[in-house]
């Protein structure tokens, strides 16, 4: 795999009932172990199975698979259903649609593959990120004549419904929100500047979020458990706080009276270090941004992280969403937590203030520790795909 500019190589090897998988990039390594049975299988074994045998409609397969960049098993169901003539780029074919449902890490997927006689995939449509991918030849796809290039960035913006937004850092925001898959929890977590409850409707959630400067005390009530964890304070593979130019930039900023000022410079210093803003590379490591100056939220968001832990904060990163005015709706976003002063407080090192305001929607957050790997990024998968939100109110 390639996430950063460095290449990130990873090997694994089956021992008794377990796989035991390295990875490395650059000059660091992690080691996790996942079980592992004679009844499991390899990298892409959905089209290598089809390939060596085609389904026939009405025929249900099932089967457990190591999957690329997460290398976690996942369980995967696949149900076949009638052949039909199936639109490509430049036309049309009779292909079977295999109905396909993947659980990873207590996530499901679904998507629908389209399968020629001879067990070749032509076309996968996957709802969570409304997209469709068809094969084709290197030829047709270079000519581009038949669809307009594609731009994954505003193809995932869920758009705003409502009137325009106009977020300022201390106006919280209320939301309706429309989900249409199934599930039994709220599509956002309650936290201390977001709340998400039922709404009146079935698949309705009502979403209030507030700025930074007014969330509730979370180290009191019903967040006191959520403290920093060794994780937050420990170097990982993408945050090697350890490296010797994350403590010099750690080291440039002065001593600060307070943890939450300290926090708040360290954002800043973030901020202008990345002298380049661009999303060349998918998710580089901290080490990698503090070298190179540039990146996208993820880059800011490993580096602040770094920076903190160098100082002797706990940080963590947040996954979720954020609004664009240009875009006119939430794309994907990541910032930080930091713990100050005995809570957690948000900063944003893509912003020079490093404020969060109530376009910021929370979805998870994680260490990023190498335990986790990226499967932490599957609950912003869900709500990518199908998710409706509508403002309701600027709150005074």
């Amino acid at each position: 795999a390639n996430l950063g500019r460095q290449p990130t190589v990873t090997t694994g090897q089956v021992v008794g009932r377990k796989l035991e998988i390295t990875t490395r990039q650059g000059d660091r390594s992690s080691r996790h172990e996942i079980p592992w049975s004679a009844s499991d299988h390899g990298f892409f074994y959905e089209q290598t199975s089809l390939k060596n045998k085609p389904m026939v409609p009405g025929e249900k397969r099932s089967f457990s698979a190591l999957l690329p960049i997460f290398h976690r098993l996942a369980q995967t169901e696949l149900t076949a259903g009638q052949w039909s003539n199936t639109k490509l780029l430049s036309d049309a074919q009779e292909l079977l649609p295999i109905h396909s449902r993947t659980t990873l890490a207590g996530q499901q997927f679904e998507a629908t593959l389209w399968m020629d006689r001879t067990g070749r995939i032509l076309r996968t449509d996957e709802p969570t990120l409304s997209q469709s991918t068809i094969r084709t030849t290197k030829a047709k796809a270079l000519a581009g004549q038949d669809a307009a290039p594609p731009d994954l960035i505003v193809g995932t913006v869920i758009p705003l419904k409502g009137s325009r937004a106009d977020f300022s850092p201390l106006t919280p925001a209320r939301y309706r929100v429309q989900v249409t898959s199934a599930q039994s929890g709220p599509p956002f977590p309650n936290t201390p500047r977001q709340t998400c409850k039922a709404g009146e409707q079935r698949g309705t959630w009502e979403l209030i979020v507030q700025p930074n400067s007014q969330a509730s005390d979370s180290a009191a009530g019903p967040f006191a458990a959520d403290r920093p964890t060794p994780a937050d304070r420990q170097a990982s593979r993408m945050i090697e706080h350890e490296n010797d130019v994350i403590q010099q930039l750690a080291r440039d900023v002065p001593a600060i009276e307070t943890e939450l000022r300290l926090a708040a410079a360290l954002t800043q210093q973030v901020n202008a270090w990345i002298e380049q803003k661009d999303f060349s590379a998918a998710l580089a490591s901290a080490a990698e941004v503090a070298r190179t100056q540039r990146g996208d939220c993820t880059e800011h968001a490993v580096l602040l992280a770094a920076l903190a832990r160098a100082r002797g904060l706990p940080a963590r990163v947040v996954l979720g969403l954020v609004y664009v005015p240009t875009l006119g709706g939430f794309g994907y976003h990541m910032w930080n937590q930091i713990w100050c002063d005995g809570e957690w407080h948000d900063f944003d090192a893509t912003r020079a203030s490093g404020k969060c305001g109530a376009g910021h929607i929370q979805i998870a957050v994680t260490p990023l520790d190498d335990a986790s790997g990226l499967v932490v990024f599957l609950p912003v998968l869900k709500v990518m795909g199908g998710t409706q939100i509508e403002l309701s109110e600027l709150e005074k």
